[in-house]
């Protein structure tokens, strides 16, 4: 093996942000607890989202809790949490050198309110096949454009019975949902109006065809399935906390049976009920108008949005949907009845009279016991364990970090899951158990690797100061075949009856189907060794040549090693094989590079995988975002490259004491 390293210190100052607040990668206390207001995951207070705009539609930001009053049928409440919510719009990153951006490979929950979260609901139903490019043009560049790297997103069509792409905010998965979009409407065809009451001013003469709101003809059977689908998506994100939720509705526009109109969006209606905004977005292209009495009109007006016309101006819609969904104010009462299953009417007042206040018009009380929840074959889980498992997007009262690095195995794939917890949120003091359970999710919604452990953090006085500063790590060795999954993580407190959750995407890749192959990459930090390690599976000690780091945001007076394996035919005429480590900076600039080069002969049959180590000191890093990158090339095949990348940052060492 030869090995040749650059190491080039970065002179020019890089004007970069630093990675969220509660990551550490070197011990320096307990980490702060976030100022960010917090809301029970249980439905057990009514919360309401409330924009206040003044006569020229301005968002009004003077208010206090003074300010408003909240009615339940017509008796007021007392409000018992409120904060004026600014959420920031975080750019996506886009690394240098590349043309699409790098995904990171960490994913954490450690920012207690983030984002937004959007389902956007594309009808294919009501979409002419013509007009199927456009639908998806207008999709791909909300999502490109628009969408923050802080928000979360889902795509839902109206044909199918479950999201196309779940929460993620991986624009690569949420654009290539898109790009499975195919308009579905059968043009000219008459059929009978609906019974009932006439809609958009259209006969309701037995004889009469049914028009949408693109002036084609169609039956009823189309935009009945859209009411639907909002009805269940609007549901679905009720139940989804501190996030700001909304529903973005892609349509030519459609016919219903008008006898559902009252009933869906008035207050007591399926959709009227939620806290969600629908918005909506009129594929018909120029020329197009909507009146005050089109379908998508009175379905976004009553569910608090508004319609964005496919036109020259649709950026700015854009930009309204998101300046909607950013800033509001936040508040939440202790309902009298929390569980009587009957529909209740609010009324949001504010003690103004020159303001427009847009909120909840009431909501339906759940009724009887809890519902039970999708995943419930963990037996050992308790409750809240299962309740955090299930949730549809992270809960941070209980704050993690999470990697899952994928190894070729014999038969599928060993994927190392390292789970790392805040020190701040654990029983450390007490002593106490946290329980961890975890379980990867496949396309098909079958269940892999279900698993719940019970940690005790009775640590001796010195390890328990180590786990109050840098935090407690879990490593577990999960087998998956290849294929894309969701990994759910969630973890419990008893003591502070606080729970914690998020879902990782991931992907394992087909290491058995190709002579030429490149694991996931592990960072092992020096400072990250002071982490506790409270549980470890066993066969990871032989797999790494040390625990795997699950942050990304390192001091410059770090040191972190890069890890991977490089899987080859072992079978082949003899080759050499050259594995590369480069570091760039935003700019492009190459700041690190290591490389070594491989006889096929140092295989020896065993494995076929070259284990690759990179140390790379941060000292001559200055702070900002860097991009890495793992490639190996083979002389038997000049075509033949696999690479991998990862994101990180680097951050100022802390003076000494």
């Amino acid at each position: 093996m030869r090995r040749r390293v650059l190491s080039i210190v970065l002179t020019a100052a890089l004007c970069c942000t630093t990675a969220s607040a509660g990551q550490q990668a070197r011990p320096s206390g307990a980490a702060p607890e976030p100022q960010n207001p917090t809301f029970r995951l249980q439905v057990e207070v009514v919360e309401i989202d409330v924009r206040v705009t003044d006569v020229k539609g301005n968002f009004v930001r003077n208010l206090t809790k003074d300010d408003f009053q909240i009615f339940e049928d017509g008796k007021e409440q007392t409000v018992t949490t409120f904060s004026l919510m600014d959420t920031p719009i975080e750019p996506s990153s886009q690394p240098v050198a590349r043309s699409s951006p790098i995904e990171p490979d960490v994913q954490s929950n450690e920012r207690r309110v983030d984002g937004r979260a959007y389902v956007m609901l594309m009808d294919d139903l009501n979409t002419h096949p013509d007009r199927t490019a456009r639908t998806k043009n207008a999709a791909r560049r909300f999502i490109e454009r628009h969408l923050g790297a802080n928000d979360l997103m889902a795509i839902v069509f109206t044909q199918a019975n479950a999201p196309t792409q779940e929460f993620t905010s991986n624009k690569r998965l949420l654009l290539s949902a898109v790009d499975t979009f195919v308009g579905q409407e059968i043009p000219e065809r008459t059929l009978p109006q609906p019974t009932g009451p006439a809609i958009a001013g259209f006969s309701t003469a037995p004889d009469a065809p049914a028009f949408t709101a693109a002036g084609g003809m169609e039956a009823t059977g189309g935009g009945n399935a859209v009411m639907s689908a909002l009805s269940r998506v609007a549901a679905w994100l009720d139940g989804i906390t501190v996030r700001k939720k909304a529903v973005i509705l892609v349509s030519d526009g459609f016919t219903y049976d008008s006898t559902m109109l009252a009933d869906d969006i008035r207050p007591s209606g399926q959709i009227g009920r939620t806290n969600v905004n629908i918005y909506a977005l009129d594929m018909r292209g120029p020329g197009a108008v909507q009146t005050a009495t089109d379908q998508l009109t009175l379905i976004t007006e009553n569910a608090g949005g508004f319609v964005v016309m496919d036109n020259n101006d649709i950026g700015r819609g854009f930009d309204r949907i998101v300046a909607e969904n950013s800033i509001y104010y936040r508040m939440a009462y202790y309902p009298v009845h929390p569980r009587d299953g009957k529909f209740h009417a609010i009324d949001v007042r504010v003690k103004r009279n020159d303001v427009k206040v847009g909120a909840r018009r009431g909501y339906t009380a759940p009724k009887g016991d809890a519902p039970t929840t999708p995943v419930t074959t963990a037996a050992r889980a308790s409750s809240p364990t299962l309740e955090a498992l299930n949730s549809p997007t992270a809960l941070s009262d209980l704050r993690m970090r999470v990697v899952a690095t994928p190894f070729r195995a014999a038969a599928q794939a060993s994927v190392v899951v390292g789970i790392e917890l805040v020190g701040g949120d654990l029983p450390l003091a007490a002593g106490g158990p946290v329980e961890i359970s975890y379980l990867a999710v496949d396309a098909k919604g079958d269940e892999h690797g279900l698993r719940t452990d019970r940690l005790t953090m009775n640590f001796e006085a010195a390890m328990r100061t180590r786990a109050e500063q840098s935090g407690v790590r879990v490593l577990e060795l999960m087998d998956l075949p290849p294929g894309r999954y969701r990994l759910h993580v969630a973890a419990h407190n008893p003591v502070s009856n606080r729970s914690g959750s998020l879902i990782h995407d991931l992907e394992v890749p087909e290491f058995g189907k190709t002579s030429f192959a490149v694991s996931g990459v592990a960072l092992i930090s020096k400072f990250g060794a002071a982490m506790v390690t409270a549980h470890a599976d066993e066969q990871i000690r032989s797999m790494l040549p040390g625990p795997p780091s699950a942050t990304r945001t390192f001091s410059q007076d770090d040191e972190i090693s890069v890890f991977a394996e490089v899987y080859d035919d072992d079978a082949a005429p003899p080759h050499q094989v050259e594995i590369v480590t480069t570091v760039r900076s935003p700019d492009g600039d190459v700041v690190f590079e290591s490389a070594e080069e491989h006889e096929s002969s140092d295989l020896r049959g065993a494995r076929g995988a070259y284990r690759h180590t990179t140390r790379i000191p941060l000292w001559t890093f200055k702070p900002g975002n860097y991009s890495l990158s793992l490639e190996a090339r083979t002389s038997r095949d000049a075509n033949l490259e696999v690479a991998r990348h990862v994101p990180f940052t680097v951050t100022a060492a802390e003076p000494a004491r």
